[in-house]
């Protein structure tokens, strides 16, 4: 694990725990509301299935708290459903892909309906610079 300070940015704590005293006034409430964000891997909260209330209701205290969201997609989170049509319309194709790459295509599919989702109930695009990154 790289020590704090040590990354190009001093202040990201990526991989560390923050514990952060006096967060009800000043300072600490400041850093406490600097660092707090929610992470979010879809599958896990039933997006994709016929009711998606638990991504409505933390993309909305997400909006009501002007907290910014990380969206995630793995194999872990990855909507079966999705997943599955795009299986199917694989198979009926005259040459159709490999499971491998139709996979990583859902996982795509999965992050960007994902993030349409979240827009749809309020959530304002926003990129990172590792997001940026990641699609150059």
């Amino acid at each position: 694990m790289t020590p704090i300070g040590s990354h190009a940015n001093p202040f990201d704590l990526t991989g560390h725990v923050a514990l952060i005293t006096g967060g009800n006034s000043g300072i600490g409430l400041g850093m406490a509301r600097g660092l707090a964000k929610y992470r979010i891997n879809p599958g896990n909260v039933n997006i994709g299935k016929k009711h998606d209330d638990n991504f409505r209701v933390m993309i909305e205290a997400a909006v009501e708290y002007d907290r910014p969201v990380r969206i995630g997609v793995n194999w872990g989170s990855l909507d079966q459903a999705l997943l599955t049509k795009m299986m199917d319309e694989n198979s009926k194709l005259d040459e159709p892909a490999d499971a491998k790459t139709v996979m990583l295509r859902a996982i795509v599919v999965s992050a960007i309906n994902s993030a349409q989702a979240a827009e749809s109930y309020g959530l304002k695009r926003a990129f990172s610079s590792e997001a940026k990154r990641a699609a150059w």
